[in-house]
């Protein structure tokens, strides 16, 4: 190793040397002063944080994530104790914390969420102004227009006019020859107690719908869901064609007084219920009863 130089200092005769010797020989970088110090750590702090996907963003800040849920779970707790929340979700944590976590996809603050989200079979949807809500908040949203007519009759119509930026306008009407080819005109509710503010919704949430896809994530409003829902479960007249015809007084009768007569046990009896699988006998088909009825007689001709 070569021979690091050295002087001696002439104040105390110390041998000394020289910083650029030292640190050259070990291929070392001499120390930082304070300065530079203070200046390499404001420029850590200026670089900018690894940029995160959508998706890594998405998972972070949902209230399901690891980081997120034991908090919000609590938070959803507590309020399903409060009578200010809607009555459907109180005593359900589970159900105000879903209502909390759609309202934070769709950028709807969790109280609000809370009040305007309601569940129509199962899935989430928007009260209308909920909807309109959701993407106001929107980044690209720029304005929205909205008017019933005063036409008479069939061409009265709600229209909504609204705008998205570099997009051209969007314009959605809504009549009440529509509400009267999907059946909503004049039926009993919200049709019948405020039919142009029920055009208006409907109008609004197509309009919105076609717009901010994007925004909505796929959610309808509850107006909207709620009509469908009881169109589709009004009764078929096909298949109440097709339903069997139940038992009558007049056999319930018969089979009481056959009961009686022949004596017949609890335990048969109870088979028997097991055997049509009913839980009482006025569950009975009309020809499960006269089975029964047959099966009884012939207990009694022995």
């Amino acid at each position: 190793m070569n021979e690091i130089k050295s002087v001696l200092n002439p104040v105390t005769g110390a041998k000394e040397f020289a910083p650029e010797e030292v640190y050259g020989q070990f291929h070392m970088q001499p120390p930082m002063s304070y300065k530079d110090q203070v200046k390499e750590a404001e420029a850590q702090q200026m670089a900018p944080a690894p940029k995160l996907t959508q998706r890594d963003s998405n998972i972070k800040s949902s209230l399901l994530s690891i980081e997120n849920f034991d908090h919000y779970m609590n938070v959803a707790m507590q309020l399903s104790k409060s009578t200010l929340i809607p009555k459907h979700m109180i005593g359900k944590p589970a159900d105000v914390l879903i209502a909390m976590e759609c309202g934070l996809q769709l950028g709807i603050p969790m109280l609000q969420a809370i009040q305007d989200i309601a569940v129509i079979n199962g899935k989430p949807t928007l009260y209308g102004d909920g909807l309109l809500a959701a993407v106001q908040g929107h980044k690209d949203y720029e304005y929205i227009k909205e008017h019933v007519t005063k036409d008479a009759g069939d061409a009265k119509k709600a229209v909504c006019i609204m705008k998205r930026k570099n997009h051209d306008e969007r314009v959605v009407e809504f009549s009440v020859a529509d509400a009267k080819k999907a059946a909503l005109w004049g039926k009993a509710g919200p049709w019948s107690q405020y039919p142009d503010r029920m055009l208006q919704m409907r109008a609004r949430a197509f309009c919105i719908r076609d717009l901010f896809a994007d925004a909505l994530r796929g959610i309808k409003t509850e107006e909207e869901v709620s009509d469908y829902v009881e169109v589709r479960t009004k009764s078929n007249p096909v298949l109440e064609m097709l339903k069997p015809t139940m038992v009558t007084t007049a056999q319930l009768e018969i089979i009481a007084g056959l009961i009686e007569s022949t004596g017949i046990s609890n335990d048969r009896i109870s088979k028997a219920r097991t055997h049509f699988n009913v839980s009482e006998f006025k569950e009975l088909t009309e020809g499960q009863a006269n089975e029964f009825i047959s099966m009884l007689n012939r207990e009694a001709s022995r």
